[in-house]
């Protein structure tokens, strides 16, 4: 039985609360939050509460770190120091630079598994099991403006979930080149829309992201010579286009995937078996990111 506290019970961390409280061979047995308020509604679950993550140790044996990614740096090197192992929500920390620090004090025997979400959507999951040898690949994630991830940069928001699945098709390491990006700052003083194209293997990449739409939008498209994939990761959707063959499929959508991949982090821990999304990935994907921060800053 695995020991699990969450850290950070606010919007995305109840979730986590909720899904660790049902997950087989776990025992939820802690919660910290820094808000009074919201620890007191978890008073009679039985559960240790406490504002303080530090007060976690000996009573767990993972974490799930679901706080504002500022913080995230600080509390996963204090849990990896400790042996405890970590779910960190994405992005993994704020700079490429934390995280390579944390790469290198996590023990060998420690499980850090990084909250790329999408890796668990049946429609990615179903183009990439049968996508050979892309010459192309287009991603589109919008969503209506809210107060939640502004925090940080739309790249760090939200572009960082398809900067993650495009990464995923390419084996280590991964040169990224001719990188063109264009943002503008909305409603925040960060940027709120982001445009931007990369080369990797003389694969094309380009990715549009907005969160001041209208309304959510989530599409996935690989080309390949002769045949396109176009996912719709929200309406569970592919159109397959193969020369003059045509046809819409329809993917089952009977999944939870924030269960899928926590179940998959206690599995790991259990099994002793590296997580699909590892602290590496993590990295690149903060890589890559900074890199076309720092393209559109130039523009």
């Amino acid at each position: 039985m695995v020991r699990v506290g969450v850290i950070g019970a606010g919007y995305l961390g109840k979730f986590h609360i909720q899904k660790l409280t049902n997950i087989p061979n776990c025992k939820l047995t802690a919660i910290c939050e820094v808000s009074e308020d919201i620890l007191s509604t978890y008073k009679d679950h039985g559960i240790f509460l406490t504002t303080n993550y530090r007060e976690l140790l000996g009573l767990v044996d993972a974490v799930s770190i679901v706080v504002p990614t500022t913080y995230h740096y600080e509390i996963a090197e204090f849990f990896l120091r400790n042996g405890v192992h970590i779910f960190l929500e994405k992005p993994a920390t704020s700079t490429s630079l934390e995280c390579e620090k944390l790469l290198n004090i996590q023990p060998q025997n420690l499980i850090v598994q990084v909250g790329h979400i999408e890796r668990f959507n049946p429609v990615f999951n179903w183009i990439k099991g049968r996508a050979n040898k892309p010459i192309m690949m287009n991603f589109i994630r919008k969503s209506p403006f809210t107060n939640r991830g502004t925090d940080v940069d739309i790249v760090f928001d939200l572009m960082i979930h398809d900067i993650d699945l495009s990464l995923s098709f390419f084996p280590e390491p991964v040169k990224i080149e001719n990188i063109i990006s264009v943002g503008a700052k909305i409603v925040t003083n960060k940027n709120d829309y982001m445009f931007a194209t990369i080369n990797i293997d003389d694969v094309i990449i380009n990715y549009e992201c907005s969160r001041v739409s209208s309304e959510k939008e989530r599409k996935i498209t690989i080309i390949e010579k002769g045949r396109v994939f176009e996912g719709d990761l929200i309406n569970f959707s592919v159109f397959q286009r193969e020369f003059n063959k045509e046809e819409l499929i329809r993917i089952d959508n009977k999944v939870d995937a924030l269960n899928d991949e926590l179940k998959v982090f206690i599995n790991c821990i259990i099994e002793r078996k590296n997580p699909p999304v590892t602290l590496k990935d993590g990295l690149r994907a903060l890589k890559c990111a900074e890199n076309i921060l720092k393209t559109a800053e130039r523009q």
